[in-house]
């Protein structure tokens, strides 16, 4: 089971800490496939087009990377009397491996009713590496050949510099 632990210390404008102050935690996950920003890469799939075709365009033509059948979770909680708490949360197991966008998000509200909000930001990647190919063509005829480029790349869009990778293609 892969978890995340969301941690927060708050301090009043005194600077003395938020002791015993109430803390609200959520966290949003949003699978999505891996689209690398380098203009190189764009005419590349990688990840699983079969359950959202159309992910691959609404990334690269309208900036919008993720599905939006994300999981929201929450949890009320007190922090501790330095102002500090944390929360653990499970990550939802994906059927095929994905990329994986994390907000996090922690409330502290003092003794005052004064509320602040920090929202945290991560992205979780299955592997060292991507593999994407990128077709010649959109279509074949039946019995014919269409000729495919494969290349491996990092979660930071630069160029696969290891091992080779093997593949293995299946037509649907």
């Amino acid at each position: 089971e892969r978890t995340v632990t969301v941690e927060a210390t708050a301090v009043n404008f005194t600077s003395t800490p938020v002791a015993d102050g109430s803390v609200q935690w959520s966290l949003k996950t949003l699978p999505g496939n891996f689209f690398p920003k380098q203009p190189q890469w764009r005419d590349f799939r990688f990840g699983d087009f079969l359950s959202n075709p159309w992910s691959f365009y609404y990334a690269y033509y309208y900036g919008d990377e993720e599905d939006r059948d994300g999981e929201y979770m929450s949890r009320s909680g007190t922090l501790d009397a330095n102002g500090k708490g944390s929360v653990v949360f499970a990550l939802p197991q994906p059927e095929k491996p994905t990329r994986l966008r994390v907000v996090s998000t922690a409330t502290v509200t003092n003794g005052n009713e004064q509320s602040i909000r920090s929202v945290q930001e991560c992205t979780l990647h299955p592997a060292a590496v991507y593999g994407g190919i990128r077709p010649e063509s959109l279509l074949a005829s039946a019995g014919g050949t269409l000729p495919v480029e494969l290349v491996a790349v990092r979660p930071d869009g630069a160029a696969w510099d290891g091992k080779p990778l093997a593949a293995e293609l299946t037509v649907k």
